[in-house]
């Protein structure tokens, strides 16, 4: 009897987790440049993008969206805001957290160069709009990866 409520409350809280905070591969491949093509990647939100380049296992995932204040569609406003993102870059299994902005300010860069890679935040979609709020899954960030 014990080894059958054990069962069901195992069922009932596999069924309860929320999966939406884990980050999960998608259908694109990551794109790395070697300064031939200005091609970037849009990766979604709590995704990530793979792929092997010149003996590298590479992986980018976009984490999380820390903030967006950019000045929304139809508003008038003094600056142009930003978005900020935290991405998690993998080279061989070396993991490295990154936060860029897509407004390049001191202390909130917009690229960086890590591990022989340079990693450029170059949108984030979809844009504000006054009247309309946006779901986290909704939006997309490009990036663009390029072998130093």
């Amino acid at each position: 009897m014990r080894f059958v409520c054990l069962v069901v409350v195992s069922i009932f809280c596999s069924i309860g987790c929320k999966k939406d905070d884990k980050i999960v591969p998608s259908n694109g491949e990551l794109i790395i440049s070697a300064g031939e093509t200005d091609r970037s990647n849009t990766i979604g939100y709590k995704t990530c993008l793979q792929t092997a380049y010149k003996g590298d296992d590479i992986i980018l995932c976009f984490d999380s969206l820390i903030e967006d204040s950019r000045c929304p569609v139809g508003a008038v406003c003094t600056w142009q805001g930003r978005a900020m993102v935290k991405f998690s870059f993998t080279v061989n299994q070396d993991q490295r957290p990154i936060t860029l902005s897509t407004f390049k300010l001191p202390g909130f860069p917009s690229d960086t160069i890590l591990m022989g890679y340079k990693i450029e935040f170059v949108n984030l979609l979809p844009y504000p709009e006054i009247k309309k709020s946006h779901d986290l899954s909704e939006y997309t960030a490009d990036v663009k990866v390029t072998k130093q």
